[in-house]
C-alpha cells in the first residue's frame, strides 16, 4: 500500500504480464480510483493515474489477463460475483460505443437502439468534463441533451 499526495490509500489488488494496478478502495471517480504501473524489471513506472488506468484495470478483468490478485480483491469476487459480471458489462458497452462513434465518423447515423445507449452512457457519466465526453456530445448533440433533460428532471 502507498498513500498519494492527496492522502488516498492505493493497496496492490492485480498484476498481469505488463502492468500493477494500485487501487484505491475508497475512491468511486474513475479519474482517481485505480494507478497502473509498468513492470520494467524490479523496477514500476507509472503509466496512468486517471481515467485511462482505471479503464485498462477493466481491460484486463473481462479479458481474463491476470496473473495475480489481492485476497481483498478475491474476497470481493467470492462475495459479490456480480460485480465481475458489471465490470465485464461495462467494458462490452465501452466498446460497443467506440464501435458507434467510429461509424459517426465515417457517416453512418447511429440507430434508435444506439442513441438509447449514448443517451445512458451520457447520464451516467455527466458529472464528468473530460476529452472525450467532448468530443462525443459534439458527434451527438441530441442524444448529449436529451441525456442531460432527462438527469435533471
Amino acid at each position: 500500500m502507498f498513500i498519494d499526495e492527496f492522502g488516498g490509500e492505493f493497496h496492490r489488488e492485480l498484476e498481469t504480464t505488463d502492468f500493477v494496478y494500485f487501487v484505491n478502495r475508497e475512491e468511486s471517480d474513475d479519474n482517481g480510483a485505480v494507478m497502473m504501473f509498468l513492470k520494467k524489471g524490479k523496477e514500476l513506472e507509472l503509466r496512468s493515474n486517471n481515467y485511462f488506468a482505471t479503464q485498462s484495470f477493466m481491460e484486463s478483468i473481462a479479458n481474463e489477463e491476470i496473473t495475480w490478485m489481492s485476497d481483498y480483491f478475491k474476497g470481493m469476487i467470492e462475495t459479490t460475483p456480480e460485480f465481475i459480471d458489471d465490470i465485464i458489462q461495462f467494458h462490452n458497452d465501452f466498446d460497443y460505443i467506440e464501435t458507434i462513434v467510429e461509424n459517426k465518423i465515417i457517416g453512418i447515423d447511429c440507430s434508435e437502439k444506439d442513441s438509447g445507449i449514448l443517451k445512458g452512457f451520457f447520464k451516467d457519466t455527466i458529472k464528468y468534463d473530460t476529452e472525450y465526453l467532448t468530443r462525443l456530445k459534439n458527434l451527438f448533440p441530441l442524444e448529449w441533451s436529451e441525456s442531460v433533460i432527462e438527469k435533471t428532471t
